[in-house]
């Protein structure tokens, strides 16, 4: 799945795969009660204007270990503002699957 966001005022299409999350039901009798899950997105491929940066991202946070943001802080960020986009979305119930 491909979703376009806005990460730092850069428009960004993501490329991976969504999961949704479970919400928690929390009255009723207890064996009926349970935590939910939160949604999961798994990052595989981030373009820019149709090229991909992903690798780039990577390779820079190689080379420079000097930032106090890590790579792994940034493609955490990403992924958890594509699942607010992905929880906001209608279904597309043509899509294939």
């Amino acid at each position: 799945m491909r979703v376009t966001i806005t990460y730092l005022g850069v428009e960004l299409d993501v490329e991976g795969n969504y999961e949704p999350g479970e919400p928690s039901r929390l009255s009723g009798p207890p064996e009926d009660c349970y935590e939910g899950e939160p949604s999961y997105f798994e990052v595989e491929d981030i373009f820019v204007n149709g090229i991909s940066i992903y690798e780039m991202m990577q390779c820079l946070a190689v080379a420079t270990n000097t930032s106090p943001i890590s790579h792994t802080d940034v493609i955490h960020d990403i992924a958890t503002l594509v699942c607010e986009a992905c929880d906001n979305m209608e279904p597309d119930y043509d899509e294939a699957e």
